[in-house]
């Protein structure tokens, strides 16, 4: 059934809102994968302030295009997009994950801000730690000296606790 103009520029125009408002963009291929598969990575993604969007190239094109962003080439296949408002690792991870788990799923590339990163980056990408994994290192990171001297200092009264501890006995 095709759709009708004014339903292409109602979607374009949805579009056209989510890559303003979007950290990030994945592209993937869902060719032969299963609505029941979909609706769940649809869920995941909205649980993370994210979602994942099905339209037809042409329209994916215009809404980039209308936002200064150059549509990449290599797109084949049925396209989904993966926008992120948040984290915008998060979409290039489960995506990932989701395509290792169904081998139906293939990320394409996509977008971090106005840059866009062809397959092997994005899949590159996928590999790096959350944001909450990064800021928890760094509070490892800052709290690990503080602990080392606080460990050194209790370690002589510790000592001293020892010696008049076995005195004692």
């Amino acid at each position: 059934m095709a759709i009708t103009k004014a339903k292409k520029q109602e979607t374009v125009k949805e579009l056209k809102d989510k890559v303003e408002k979007q950290q990030s963009l994945v592209f993937v291929d869902f060719t032969g994968t299963k609505v029941k598969d979909l609706s769940a990575i649809r869920l995941k993604m909205r649980e993370n302030d994210a979602e994942l969007k099905v339209a037809k190239k042409t329209l994916f094109k215009i809404a980039l295009e209308g936002k200064g962003m150059n549509w990449p080439s290599n797109l084949q296949g049925e396209v989904a997009a993966g926008f992120s408002y948040k984290d915008q690792v998060f979409p290039f991870k489960l995506l990932s994950d989701f395509a290792k788990e169904t081998g139906t799923v293939r990320i394409l590339g996509g977008f971090i801000g106005n840059v866009f990163y062809e397959e092997e980056k994005a899949k590159e990408i996928a590999e790096l730690p959350s944001r909450e994994q990064l800021l928890a290192n760094v509070v490892g990171s800052v709290g690990a000296p503080v602990y080392g001297l606080m460990n050194a200092l209790q370690w002589n009264l510790r000592s001293l606790v020892y010696a008049l501890s076995s005195i004692k006995k």
